[in-house]
């Protein structure tokens, strides 16, 4: 998965970092990184008034960080609370922006789900162009359903609401519905990593820390959304 630094900053350069270092061929000094997410996940549980509830997602993740699958946890969890988090500050601002996270995040719980389904062969054809995302959220809905997911199609089609608002994006909307589209990527983006927990459990992979935090977690970086645009 390409990611665009840019304009972002703390825990989301962060989450980039961790992605390169896991699987972008950008290594970095693993003490110095670690060190990092702990900061930055700081910083976000107090911010969003998690009340430890984010650190205590991470911290066992980061005493066992050696193991592959801790670290795919570790990344996919974090980009949850990153990304989301930020696609919520900027969806009244910056409401492409917020499309944009949401959409990446979509992406990537996609991509997460098909590596621990045993399906790697369908994000390989997605990251080489050979499919659209439709067809590969079609054909990981399948993957899933094989696996005993029983909500599969309801998570693919919340990851393609969010992609699908910033693939669709038009810049000479008016403001409003340009707002409201970001919203919907936004909650949409929400919902999808809501589902990824009930689609870990018949895969075998829903560890604890951190996923059962997750959904709490997401519902309470919501809320400061309010209750419009």
């Amino acid at each position: 998965m390409a990611r665009r630094r840019g304009e972002e900053r703390g825990i989301v350069a962060t989450v980039g970092l961790l992605h390169d270092h896991l699987w972008g061929g950008r290594r970095q000094d693993e003490g110095q990184l670690l060190r990092r997410i702990l900061r930055d996940t700081d910083a976000l549980d107090r911010r969003i008034g998690a009340r430890g509830s984010l650190r205590a997602g991470v911290r066992p993740l980061i005493r066992e960080f050696g193991d592959a699958e801790v670290a795919e946890d570790l990344y996919t969890f974090l980009a949850v609370a990153a990304e989301l988090d930020a696609a919520v500050a900027a969806a009244r601002r910056s409401p492409r922006r917020a499309a944009k996270l949401a959409s990446r995040l979509a992406v990537s719980l996609c991509i997460h789900l098909a590596s621990v389904a045993d399906r790697f062969d369908l994000v390989r054809e997605f990251e080489a162009g050979s499919v659209d995302f439709g067809t590969f959220t079609d054909r990981l809905e399948d993957a899933l359903e094989d696996r005993g997911v029983v909500r599969a199609g309801d998570f693919c089609r919340a990851a393609e609401m969010a992609f699908d608002a910033n693939a669709l994006w038009d810049e000479r909307a008016d403001p409003d519905v340009k707002r409201v589209a970001a919203w919907s990527a936004v909650v949409s983006a929400a919902l999808a990593a809501c589902l990824l927990v009930d689609a870990l459990r018949p895969l075998g992979r829903c560890r604890d820390p951190p996923y059962g935090r997750l959904s709490p977690l997401v519902a309470r970086i919501l809320v400061r959304m309010g209750g419009h645009p």
